[in-house]
C-alpha cells in the first residue's frame, strides 16, 4: 500500500468497520463503532454455564455501559514476527521462564526456565500469536509501536473488550448462547486438542469439535466478529489495561479502564487455545500477575481516533 493510500485509509478509519494501517509495517486496524451495552452476567448463565462462584461473583452486578466514540483495534492479536521486529529494534529483554503444558503429566501451568516467547513448548510460525509475554513486555511493545506509527497505541480496557466480544449482541457469545459452532470462530479446548495430548473430553472441559488445532493457530484462521477482528475469543488471552477488582460496584460506566483495586493483578480476556467452554462467554474476564508469563496469554493493542 502506497503512502498515499495509507493516509487516505487512516482518515477513513472513523467509518465503523473500516480497516487502514498507521504506516507501511503497522499492524492492520479495524475501526469499532461506539454503543452501549450490558456489561456482566446473569445468574442464570454462570449457572447453566458451569461457572465456578468465584468467577461468577467478578462479572456481577451487571451495569450499562456506553462507549461513545469510535476506537480502533488491531485486527489480528500480535504475532511471533511482530513481536521479534519490535525486539530486534530496540533490544528488549522479555522475562525467562514460561508457563507451559508439560507433556510427561498432561498437566497445565509448570514454569519452565528453558521456555519463552521463542520457545512455548510448542511448535509455532511467525504467523502464530506471540506468548510467554508478561504485562511489561507489553507495554513496551505499544510504546515502540506508538513512536513507529506516530499514533498512540494502548491496551484496551476490559468494557472495550466485552463491547469487542458482544459486538452488538446479548448472548453468551457473539454467535449465540449454545457452545455449537465454537470451532467456526475461535481456537479453544476441543476435541482436536483432547485426541492429541490424549486427556480426557468431557463437555464441561470442552467443546465438541474440531478445530484443527492442539495449541495456537496462524492469526485469522477463524472467521471473525461482527465487527470484523480475529481471535477474540481463543488462541490466546490478552492482556488490557484494568487493575482487577472483585466485583463490579463502582466500575466505569462510560468505557474506560479501571485503574483502581488490586492492581498486582491485572485483567485478562478472551480465553485461548486451553480454555474450558465456560471460560470462553462474553462476560468472563480473568486476572493474572502482571509479571506473569505463560503459553496462554498475548497481546493486541488498540488506539483512539483523531
Amino acid at each position: 500500500m502506497s503512502v498515499i493510500a495509507l493516509v487516505i485509509a487512516s482518515a477513513l478509519a472513523a467509518e465503523p468497520g473500516q480497516n487502514f494501517q498507521d504506516c507501511a509495517d503497522c499492524p492492520t486496524m479495524v475501526a469499532v463503532p461506539p454503543g452501549t451495552f450490558i456489561m456482566g452476567s446473569t445468574a442464570e448463565e454462570t449457572t447453566r454455564e458451569g461457572t465456578p462462584d468465584r468467577d461468577a461473583a467478578n462479572e456481577k452486578p451487571q451495569h450499562r455501559v456506553t462507549i461513545s466514540k469510535p476506537f480502533a483495534v488491531m485486527k489480528y492479536e500480535v504475532t511471533r514476527a511482530d513481536f521479534a521486529a519490535f525486539v530486534a529494534a530496540t533490544g528488549h529483554q522479555p522475562l525467562e521462564g514460561c508457563k507451559v503444558w508439560d507433556n510427561d503429566t498432561n498437566a497445565w501451568g509448570i514454569m519452565s526456565a528453558d521456555h519463552n516467547w521463542r520457545d512455548p513448548g510448542f511448535s509455532q510460525t511467525e504467523s502464530h500469536p506471540v506468548v510467554c509475554v508478561s504485562w511489561g513486555d507489553a507495554e513496551a511493545y505499544a510504546t515502540w509501536l506508538s513512536v513507529r506509527a506516530g499514533k498512540t497505541y494502548r491496551f484496551l480496557s476490559d468494557a472495550e473488550f466485552e463491547w469487542l466480544l458482544r459486538a452488538g449482541t446479548d448472548t453468551v457469545r457473539w454467535w449465540g448462547d449454545d457452545r455449537e459452532g465454537a470451532c467456526a470462530f475461535a481456537n479453544v479446548s476441543d476435541l482436536t486438542k483432547a485426541e492429541a495430548l490424549k486427556i480426557d473430553a468431557d463437555p464441561a472441559t470442552t467443546f465438541q469439535c474440531h478445530d484443527g488445532y492442539v495449541h495456537t493457530a496462524p492469526v485469522g484462521s477463524f472467521k471473525p466478529n461482527p465487527f470484523g477482528i480475529h481471535d477474540l475469543f481463543g488462541n490466546a488471552w490478552e492482556w488490557v489495561a484494568d487493575c482487577f477488582a472483585r466485583t463490579y460496584d463502582g466500575a466505569p460506566t462510560e468505557g474506560s479502564a479501571r485503574l483502581t483495586g488490586d492492581c498486582s493483578e491485572r485483567v485478562i480476556r478472551g480465553g485461548a487455545w486451553h480454555a474450558d467452554p465456560w471460560y470462553v462467554r462474553a462476560a468472563k474476564h480473568d486476572w493474572a500477575p502482571p509479571d506473569l508469563t505463560t503459553a496462554r496469554v498475548g497481546l493486541r493493542f488498540a488506539r483512539d481516533l483523531d
